[in-house]
């Protein structure tokens, strides 16, 4: 019988033990001791029952309570509950006994927390945050994961993820972003330098959920994206990001809930240096690229042959650092097969993009994919009519190990004909009049060329019309003027299905000015397809047909060789495929590459700081002082001499081969600080044994 929200205790009977005991312990610690001494802290949690209200100075304290003295037996287990709530308040209002104001409203939500079954609101699933660094920029990336695993208890599991915000700051408490002030003049938020939300109906300030009269910004409805460039850096120094997913709140219930976005943290030790940090954090320092630094480069192939579907898709490097030589993937499209005609399965169809999928070929895993479930932007869209979603004729991916596609005018929702993409091939011109079946060549969506010239027999045409028995769907033609024995002196091929029984169209004359014969001057030629049903030749369907009444002579008609095409606008196959080589540089051309006269050393003079040197709180440590050596190869030995000659430090650098900087901590290699004054380098590269030298200089 008992509830299945909180363990097997109700939160309102009587035999919960509660708040048994509280102190308010001043910092440092002199008497009761540290908590390091558990004995000592025990018994005064035990021994010292008693409720103790705070009155002093403000400063800094420890908080101690206690619930307690209860039995623990072997294999029980017992819940501890407690809430701690802080809040900046007008200390002057308090000083003169007024109400603490916003803690009671946070007292009153905790409440409301408690006596729901501890039911919380929850920020969505934390995103993983990625970071590459380069000259002159950062590059950051991110998973989906918020946008595919947030669950909210309170709206029982619906997924309510809203956005994203990317902070950005030049020290690890985040400083430079925290520009945000409650009603009250309180510190109370972030300022990102990113943010993209889901275009819904959420978006704006929101007038619920008020926390100190500080509204929450939703977002403008600008379509998800998971990739930011920061191109608003400087080399050498570090840089702190962080990446929060948010929801949009929760309005209705007895407290209007504010949006919550994820936490981001920081963990250092005593010394300040950084021991671990939330998987929606990054840590990176822009670097020049090594003197010997040769990019990877992309190849593109299309195993399938030539491609079907319409429209352009260009291959550009998002991010050389992150490609990955050897590496090949695939961009596949997701299709929605509309109608097939029965008599041409293999020819016909009918069809739309409704996404697309990147592999990893290399080890066969989804890179990622984009469909009515989860993309980016403005990457599909929505047909109200047929209320189905379809692939953007014009996206932009999301970047995968490095590399980007974007696609142009494709006819990604329904294959038409284009004139704009219609037309005489080469120089050549004649005065033609075509006329396309728009529904026939939404089944038929090729690309056609009408070849003409003298020496061109019917008998090229896919079938032999002269054997045709029966015609059908030979639209708005009298049948009886139709002239299947004409000798037309031209043909017309299907491009993209070359090589096949059914590469060449079939052919008609029409008889338009019925003098009996054929006069390409004066009649009609249909274009379509025939098939053989039954011992008998049976036209198909009629594509388009063409004539040239508006030449004036004969003069005016195409001469052998000009081809005219018919064109158009058509979706991707599951077929039309792209195959993406990632190539490694030769090591020829990094040795060619290496220039160590870009090699410096920065600043130039070195003056007591810069700003490359990260911030220190603790004041018993010193400032972490340091210079940087630019542009220098990946794998290199610096030596480092006074101006005399007397030998200082050696810096052995193993670095990634995209980084071409290196600090020196302007300590001696005993450890100790070293004095003002001239230094002069000797840097010796590993790879080629080249060596330069140079000097800089020490200010205190």
């Amino acid at each position: 019988g008992a509830e299945p929200n909180f363990g097997f205790t109700d939160i309102t009977e009587s035999d919960m033990l509660g708040l048994t005991s509280f102190h308010f312990i001043p910092w440092p610690f002199s008497d009761p001791p540290a908590p390091k001494f558990d004995k000592e802290l025990y018994n005064l949690f035990a021994g010292d029952r008693r409720l103790v209200p705070f009155s002093g100075n403000p400063g800094d304290y420890a908080p101690v309570f206690g619930s307690g003295s209860f039995a623990l037996g072997k294999g029980t287990t017992e819940r501890v509950s407690c809430a701690m709530m802080g809040a900046y308040e007008n200390v002057a209002n308090l000083n003169s006994g007024g109400d603490p104001y916003i803690l009671i409203e946070k007292k009153r939500i905790v409440q409301l927390i408690y006596e729901s079954d501890y039911r919380f609101a929850k920020a969505p699933v934390t995103p993983t945050l990625e970071a590459t660094a380069s000259d002159g920029k950062v590059v950051l990336t991110w998973d989906r994961a918020a946008e595919l695993f947030t669950s909210e208890p309170l709206l029982a599991g619906e997924n309510d993820f809203e956005g994203y915000k990317l902070y950005k700051s030049t020290d690890r408490s985040f400083s430079d972003a925290l520009r945000v002030r409650d009603a009250f003049g309180n510190p109370s938020g972030k300022v990102p330098v990113f943010q993209c939300d889901i275009n819904n109906e959420y978006y704006g300030f929101t007038d619920f959920g008020l926390v100190q009269g500080e509204s929450f910004f939703l977002g403008h409805n600008t379509g998800l994206q998971h990739y930011y460039i920061d191109e608003d850096v400087q080399n050498g120094r570090t840089y702190y990001y962080a990446l929060v997913a948010y929801d949009r709140g929760i309005r209705g219930l007895d407290a209007n809930i504010a949006p919550a976005e994820n936490v981001s943290s920081i963990l250092v030790d005593e010394d300040e240096n950084i021991v671990r940090v939330s998987k929606n954090v990054q840590i990176v320092t822009p670097h020049q690229l090594p003197t010997d630094y040769v990019s990877p480069n992309i190849e593109v192939e299309t195993p399938n042959g030539e491609i079907k579907g319409s429209g352009t898709v260009n291959f550009t490097v998002f991010n050389d650092l992150s490609l990955v030589p050897g590496n090949e993937y695939k961009l596949s499209f997701l299709v929605d097969t509309i109608f097939v005609y029965p008599s041409f399965p293999d020819l016909s169809l009918r069809s739309r993009n409704v996404g697309y999928r990147v592999t990893n070929e290399t080890d066969g895993t989804v890179i990622f994919e984009e469909s009515e479930e989860s993309y980016s932007g403005d990457n599909m869209l929505f047909n109200n009519q047929d209320k189905v979603y379809y692939l953007n004729p014009n996206i932009t991916s999301e970047p995968f190990d490095g590399i980007m596609f974007s696609m142009i005018d494709s006819g990604s929702y329904d294959p038409e004909y284009d004139s704009l993409k219609s037309g005489w091939v080469g120089d050549g011109f004649s005065p033609i009049q075509i006329n396309v079946k728009e529904n026939a060549y939404k089944l038929f969506p090729w690309v056609y060329d009408i070849v003409f010239g003298n020496d061109i027999q019917s008998g090229t045409s896919a079938t032999d019309i002269s054997k045709i028995r029966r015609v059908e769907g030979i639209d708005n033609f009298d049948q009886n003027l139709l002239l299947p024995n004409a000798t037309l002196n031209m043909y017309v091929e299907n491009k993209l299905f070359p090589d096949t029984d059914t590469t060449k169209l079939d052919l008609i004359g029409y008889d338009a000015n019925n003098n009996g014969q054929f006069e390409l001057l004066h009649d009609d030629v249909i274009v379509g397809y025939s098939k053989m049903n039954n011992d008998e030749m049976t036209w198909i369907i009629n594509l388009f047909n063409f004539n040239f009444r508006n030449a004036v002579s004969e003069s005016e008609l195409p001469a052998t060789g000009q081809v005219y095409r018919v064109d158009g606008k058509r979706p991707f196959l599951a077929t039309d495929e792209f195959l993406i080589k990632v190539l490694e540089p030769d090591e020829i051309s990094k040795e060619e590459a290496e220039d160590l006269d870009k090699v410096k050393v920065v600043p130039n003079p070195y003056i007591v700081t810069n700003t490359m040197e990260p911030s220190v709180r603790n004041v018993y440590l010193n400032q972490r002082r340091r210079i940087m050596f630019t542009h220098v190869p990946a794998k290199c030995n610096i030596k480092i001499f006074t101006i005399s000659g007397y030998f200082i430090d050696e810096i052995t650098v193993d670095n990634e081969p995209s980084n071409g900087i290196v600090h020196w901590d302007l300590l001696t290699k005993d450890d100790l600080e070293i004095a003002p004054g001239i230094y002069i380098y000797y840097l010796k590269s590993k790879g080629t044994g080249n060596v330069k030298t140079g000097k800089f200089a020490v200010i205190k």
